[in-house]
């Protein structure tokens, strides 16, 4: 296979890999390795909702700078997350998404100020610019201008549509179902072969795995998507069945090594079947 595009949030970007161990250590990269792929294309952001997983998904696939994937992984946020554009525009630096690694085939991108960031020969990188857009994120960033809770004391014009979403579990459900049908549509229509995991879970149940007959909800969220290349049961966050416990966790709470290795091994025959 040539070309691997893997989206998600922080559970599949490669900077707190590089940051406490190796990038080696990323489930990312042992799928590159162990189904054969020439190219991993890692378009994960750390802090993303599903919204921005779609996104990015539809800017990539509009300018495929570093290829048409010939297959798509999504590692599906939490459902308590959103994003919402913004007309207007702010007055500070704004936050963009660049490439930091072109390497043996890697293509990952990592976080960096400022609107302009040139190569040393003079040209500009490709790059995902959240200038427009503004996060549901919880309110874990004070000094981040886009991040907003009523405990951070940041920009709160849209603190009531996130808190909705944040604690009422029928919205997370539509939220959810809706991105997942946008992406399934999308990748269907263009006949890109593709799979997903969840990342939400409470009592044991997932929000895409189980049918939520309890929700009233659901009878309308079912029709939203088709789940047919749902993986369930498994994922790469805290607490998921390949989770390897606190003792793994590297120092910013993120799994580590041992948990994504487990999270690999469950995904590498199920992925090897569909492609």
């Amino acid at each position: 296979m040539n070309n691997l595009l893997i989206l998600g949030c922080s559970y599949s970007h490669i900077f707190h890999h590089k940051k406490y161990g190796k990038k080696e250590n990323s489930y990312t990269i042992h799928l590159m390795k162990e189904l054969g792929v020439n190219n991993l294309i890692n378009l994960a952001m750390p802090g993303a909702s599903p919204s921005t997983v779609n996104r990015i998904l539809l800017q990539y696939l509009d300018d495929p700078k570093y290829g048409v994937p010939d297959f798509v992984f999504i590692q599906w946020p939490n459902a308590n997350r959103n994003e919402y554009f913004v007309d207007d525009k702010y007055n500070y630096e704004d936050l963009i998404y660049v490439t930091t690694s072109i390497e043996q085939g890697l293509i990952h991108f990592g976080w960096a100020e400022g609107k302009d960031c040139p190569y040393d020969d003079g040209s500009y990188p490709w790059k995902i610019s959240n200038n427009t857009w503004t996060s549901t994120h919880d309110g874990t960033e004070p000094n981040n201008p886009r991040a907003f809770s009523r405990e951070d004391g940041g920009d709160e014009r849209y603190s009531s549509a996130h808190n909705t979403i944040f604690v009422n579990k029928s919205q997370q459900l539509v939220s959810l179902y809706k991105e997942v049908g946008i992406a399934e549509n999308y990748l269907g229509n263009l006949k890109i072969p593709y799979a997903y995991v969840e990342s939400d879970y409470w009592d044991g149940k997932g929000l895409l795995a189980d049918d939520h007959y309890d929700l009233p909800a659901y009878k309308y969220a079912q029709h939203l998507c088709h789940k047919q290349f749902l993986i369930p049961g498994v994922g790469i966050q805290v607490n998921s069945p390949t989770y390897a416990g606190a003792n793994d966790n590297y120092p910013d709470g993120h799994p580590g090594p041992i948990s994504h290795r487990n999270f690999a091994d469950v995904l590498i025959p199920k992925l090897k079947e569909l492609i």
